[in-house]
């Protein structure tokens, strides 16, 4: 089967902005890393994750059943990084299960309803989620996409992938509402 015409649900295009909004119109576009053996991190399309996500295609890196680490990283204009979210998903016969899914979601619902002062490394939900992926992933990230480790200063549980399933969107329009969220808490503005 050839899905090469198939519109893939992240590839619409964002309206044009009208002269009210063309300040806050910003183009946003994310990336997947997952880790690999020796705590690699290793870029995968986005396509090609969506559709392991949504059980089009099965996950072929690994062979055996094991957990999956997900970094999607969301972009607000050329390399300006907004934020990082970390995934565990479990992989069973090449499919993601959607137990592991629900599991990543009430993570991120948990983190979320959390304040702004919080500790997050508190919750279970988030440390498992976070649990395996490898100490310098901000390093690997940063020489990846050729930015300094500092721009990598917000991230949690969670990103377009949860999003788009959770509420029925599109993976990109789940990272713009990522980037303007997060654009909005680094810069205090409110909507």
């Amino acid at each position: 089967m050839n899905d090469s015409h198939r519109q893939s649900p992240h590839t619409l295009k964002m309206p044009t902005a009208t002269k009210r909004n063309a300040k806050r119109s910003r183009h946003t576009t994310f990336r997947h890393y997952f880790v690999a053996e020796a705590g690699q991190l290793h870029k995968i399309s986005r396509d090609h994750m969506e559709a392991v996500w949504l059980g089009e295609v099965l996950w072929d890196f690994k062979k055996q059943d094991h957990d999956l680490r997900i970094l999607s990283i969301v972009h607000d204009e050329t390399k300006s990084i907004v934020a990082c979210y970390f995934v565990r998903v479990s992989v069973v016969a090449g499919q993601i299960t959607s137990e592991s899914q629900h599991d990543a979601r009430m993570a991120h619902l948990r983190q979320a309803m959390l304040s702004a002062h919080g500790d997050r490394n508190l919750l279970p939900d988030f440390v498992r989620q976070t649990a395996g992926f490898p100490q310098d992933w901000a390093t690997q990230i940063a020489g990846a996409l050729d930015v300094d480790v500092d721009r990598l200063h917000h991230w949690g549980v969670g990103g377009p992938l949860l999003t788009a399933t959770g509420m029925g969107i599109s993976t990109q329009k789940a990272a713009r509402i990522h980037a303007e969220s997060n654009r909005l808490s680094l810069t205090g503005e409110r909507t």
